[in-house]
């Protein structure tokens, strides 16, 4: 069983793209054995096309594969969708981030410092 989870459509489409290669298929090949066309598949795997449950299992089903949907609690509370957004930037943008945020703490804490010696 292969265990995948997939946070946004780009990732899905990587996964398709190396789950095809490993099968020896072309864009072309996979694309008539789903009941698709190549360039559609070519969005699909770029992950510039958002597909349906639909499409998805009749793509994976053309390799074997069967799509399977988990649910799963989100650990630690954090925001999937923020940690999405997150995943798709580049480290250096997530470190930039991370500054940034605390910097801003330090502020606070110097402005928290200054109104406490005024009062």
């Amino acid at each position: 069983m292969l265990d995948y989870v997939v946070y946004d459509m780009k990732e899905l489409g990587s996964i398709i793209k190396r789950e095809r290669l490993h099968r020896g298929l072309s864009q072309a090949q996979l694309a008539l054995r789903a009941g698709t066309d190549q360039s559609s598949l070519s969005r699909i795997e770029s992950g510039r096309e958002d597909v349906t449950w639909a499409r998805l299992r009749a793509v994976l089903l053309s390799m074997g594969l069967e799509p399977e949907l988990g649910l799963r609690p989100v650990e630690h509370g954090e925001d999937p969708v923020h940690v999405a957004m997150a995943r798709r930037l580049r480290p250096s943008q997530r470190l930039e981030g991370g500054l940034n945020v605390a910097e801003f703490a330090r502020d606070l804490r110097e402005a928290a410092g200054s109104a406490k010696t005024r009062s």
